[in-house]
């Protein structure tokens, strides 16, 4: 279940808008009940968790660097 990204783990209640905004790195965990709405560009770089009930929304753009947490 979940998305097909190379790279990428996510779940079945993971929901991302705009995918072809986002560049994904390597070794990437997006878990359940995270919401990524990518209007502009977004660039998570390998080995990033992001924790359940997290929310990315916004008009600007967003870098998460390599081994990084978001919760």
């Amino acid at each position: 279940m979940g998305y097909n990204i190379a790279g990428v783990k996510t779940f079945e209640y993971t929901k991302i808008v705009g995918i072809e905004n986002i560049e994904f790195g390597e070794g990437i965990i997006i878990d359940d009940f995270v919401f990524i709405y990518a209007k502009n560009r977004i660039k998570i770089e390998s080995y990033v968790h992001i924790a359940s009930f997290t929310s990315i929304s916004g008009g600007g753009r967003l870098t998460l660097r390599e081994h990084s947490g978001l919760s």
